[in-house]
């Protein structure tokens, strides 16, 4: 993410990032295991929300 001149305020999340995982035990306890969530949407949610509490 970045300000409005361009400037970066986090840390790039790259596609190959493994830090967003850390949401996944969260996630799982929302959707049951046999839900399409649980799939390649997963990865982006995961990465959503682990930039969301760097932000807040």
């Amino acid at each position: 993410m970045s300000n409005s001149y361009g400037k970066p305020v986090t840390e790039a999340l790259l596609d190959n990032d493994s830090r967003g995982m850390t949401m996944m035990k969260k996630l799982k306890s929302i959707a049951p295991s046999n839900h399409p969530v649980i799939s390649l949407i997963l990865v982006l949610l995961e990465r959503v929300l682990w930039l969301l509490t760097r932000i807040f």
